[in-house]
């Protein structure tokens, strides 16, 4: 099996696109987790759906819409189990803060490490089963 690199990439540009505006709703994000997803994030560790809504709760406390995520590597490989692929980012952050957020107004312009494990079903549709960030 090939790795489907081109569908994954457009899936990661999808992704971040919507974070950057930050929508009130998280629906769009949701139909992309699966139940067992694990959310690593420098805030915690957030488990399924609801705990992604739980973390982007946070998310939107502390950045104001229009934030900036440039993809400045990718890296996609095949996973041990049939559909599984492992996908490795270096994202450069921007964004401005809410005066009331524990940043307290600043920019912040930060790169970032994340590794994500999702599957891929016969459809092209994508789950995401873990999403770690790590500042670098």
């Amino acid at each position: 099996m090939t790795v489907p690199k081109p569908l994954i990439e457009s899936f990661v540009a999808q992704w971040f696109k919507r974070f950057d505006v930050l929508p009130d709703d998280s629906a769009w994000f949701k139909q992309f987790l699966a139940d067992d997803l694990r959310l690593a994030m420098p805030e915690g560790e957030f488990v399924g759906p609801d705990g992604f809504d739980a973390w982007y709760q946070i998310a939107r406390s502390n950045f104001k819409p229009n934030c900036l995520h440039l993809v400045k590597q990718i890296d996609v490989k095949l996973g041990e189990n049939e559909g599984e692929h492992k996908v490795s980012l270096i994202i450069h952050l921007e964004a401005q803060t809410y005066e009331t957020s524990q940043f307290k107004g600043e920019v912040l312009e930060l790169d970032v490490a994340e590794y994500w494990r999702l599957t891929l079903d016969d459809k092209g549709q994508i789950k995401l089963h873990d999403y770690q960030v790590m500042p670098l």
